[in-house]
């Protein structure tokens, strides 16, 4: 009877019974706990996330697919890309919290309306049952379709977030290989700079040494001409001015011999010259400006040398009483000792190196043969024999000393003979012919005084040259400092991305991992309404029609 069939419909029907079914069919297809944890890890993996977003924003824009990207809106931005998938994972939850609300509230429908088709198909009237089935029928259809709609729509809109993450993945590994690259590059241009720096700061400090040199040697060398001229006694005036001559241009050569210590090819050349002329190795001279600064003394010491020479006669022997000044009872070459002595002092300040031993010995030289001289002045009677061994002395100390001006030619790179500026040449033309003994002294002191200004003009302009070579020596360390700052900005910016990619890589990383399982239960709900909800329901409705026509 109709009742039994309601009796027995109404018992397998209970909520409690419908629930234990359901779970029963759907406990082999899913582990709930594992798919269900993933929701609140990924909630807070996404604020992970947001908060990456707010520190140091870089590209990921580095050589992109030739398509271009397909879900990565703003590639020139790794903070908007993260607040992408934030907005799209919060996107995605939303549309799953209210579709999976529509499908609780139109399945908890499907049992009722089930029901009443049932009771409709059991109606003796057959036209109760043709006006009412229909309708019953449609609405279960139409929920099926629903539900089914409803959860493909989830399941696309999870879908759309891990592509999204996919493809942000593969672009942020992509743009950390660049990064890393451009680190290694602006360290090795770094290094370089270093490289450049050291250099520079070598540079600098040679220019300031130069600086300072040159300096020290112009007052020196003014100091010893004022000293050498007070101390000058009558009738020596044409060898002082020579002496004179050789303080100027031994003022020169430091000049032109620091300007070669900056010039390789001048510098190699010399240093292969004088290994020649003294027997050594290049590599044997430790410090270049004591060398210098000693090979400038080599002009004074052969006018020392040059005025003891005047004091042989044309037999070979000495002018005994011309060192002698019966005017104030003293020695006329004493100066010349003084001169030697002084030399010798300035040159034992000076570090060790190649002339420095030959300096010393030439001027201890010029030393012992004054003294010898002053003996044989301040002596009533000499032997001929002493007087021609210290012209031989004389003679082989103006030769050694013209050697050693030699190799300080070579090493300074100055020329062989003076030029003489055009003033000079025109003083010296004037103070020629039909002069007197007075007037010839007067034109010679003025054709030196002309001599020395020109030489201290050269030396004037070679000291410009030498400030012009130290300001650009910091002009260049100071571009270099510029472009070490530079290096060391991007270096830390690059570092500070490759971090940032680091942490969002381990982020993205994790998301994925737990979007997946989100995918997959979602992907499982979708089946199980599709094949369980619609399809069953599908063919209720299928079933009921047929039987309608029974």
């Amino acid at each position: 009877t109709v009742a039994a069939v309601d009796e027995a419909m109404m018992s397998l029907t209970k909520a409690n019974a419908v629930r234990e079914e359901n779970a029963m069919l759907m406990k082999p297809y899913a582990n709930w706990e594992e798919f269900l944890m993933p929701g609140p890890l990924s909630i807070a993996i996404l604020g992970e996330l947001v908060f990456i977003s707010s520190q140091t924003d870089f590209s990921i824009n580095k050589h992109p697919p030739a398509e271009g990207f397909k879900h990565i809106k703003y590639p020139e931005s790794f903070r908007a890309c993260l607040m992408q998938v934030c907005n799209q994972g919060w996107a995605a939850f939303n549309e799953a919290n209210k579709n999976m609300d529509q499908i609780r509230i139109h399945s908890m429908n499907v049992p009722e309306y089930m029901k009443m088709a049932v009771q409709t198909l059991l109606q003796d009237d057959i036209e109760v049952v043709r006006a009412m089935l229909p309708d019953q029928l449609e609405n279960i259809r139409s929920i099926a379709e629903e539900c089914e709609k409803l959860a493909s729509s989830v399941e696309s809109k999870f879908v759309s977030v891990i592509d999204l993450i996919h493809e942000l993945l593969e672009a942020c590994v992509n743009a950390k290989n660049i990064y890393e690259v451009d680190l290694k590059n602006v360290e090795l241009d770094e290094e370089r700079e270093k490289m450049r720096k050291e250099s520079a700061e070598l540079a600098k400090k040679m220019a300031e040494k130069q600086f300072d040199m040159i300096n020290k040697q112009m007052e020196e060398a003014h100091q010893g001409y004022n000293k050498a001229m007070d101390s000058m006694p009558s009738g020596w005036d044409l060898i002082g001015m020579q002496f004179t001559e050789g303080i100027t241009t031994g003022l020169a050569s430091i000049i032109s011999g620091i300007g070669n210590l900056f010039n390789p090819r001048s510098r190699s050349a010399s240093n292969v010259e004088n290994s020649k002329s003294q027997g050594s190795s290049p590599k044997d001279n430790p410090d270049p400006f004591a060398t210098n600064v000693i090979y400038s003394k080599s002009s004074q010491l052969l006018s020392y040398a040059k005025a003891l020479t005047t004091l042989r006669d044309d037999k070979g022997g000495i002018k005994v009483k011309d060192p002698y000044n019966q005017q104030n009872d003293s020695v006329a070459s004493k100066w010349i000792e003084e001169g030697f002595q002084s030399l010798k002092k300035e040159i034992m300040n000076e570090n060790e190196c190649d002339p420095k031993k030959t300096a010393l010995t030439l001027c201890d030289a010029g030393i012992q043969i004054c003294e010898k001289l002053e003996k044989l002045a301040l002596s009533d009677q000499t032997e001929a024999s002493e007087q021609e061994e210290l012209a031989h002395q004389i003679e082989e100390l103006y030769y050694k000393a013209q050697q050693f001006d030699t190799r300080s030619k070579s090493w300074t790179n100055s020329p062989a003979l003076s030029m003489k500026p055009p003033n000079v040449a025109s003083a010296s033309k004037q103070s020629r012919g039909g002069e007197s003994v007075t007037q010839m002294a007067v034109s010679n002191a003025r054709f030196k005084i002309e001599q020395t200004r020109q030489q201290f003009e050269k030396t004037r302009e070679m000291y410009d040259k030498s400030f012009e070579n130290l300001k650009k020596n910091n002009e260049e360390l100071t571009e270099i400092l510029i472009s070490m700052r530079k290096c060391e900005v991007k270096k830390i910016d690059f570092e500070t991305t490759v971090k940032m990619l680091v942490k969002g890589l381990d982020a993205l990383g994790r998301v994925r991992e737990q979007w997946e399982k989100m995918v997959r239960f979602f992907q499982m709900i979708s089946n199980l309404i599709t094949a369980s909800l619609s399809c069953s329901m599908n063919k209720f409705v299928q079933t009921a029609k047929s039987s309608q026509k029974i």
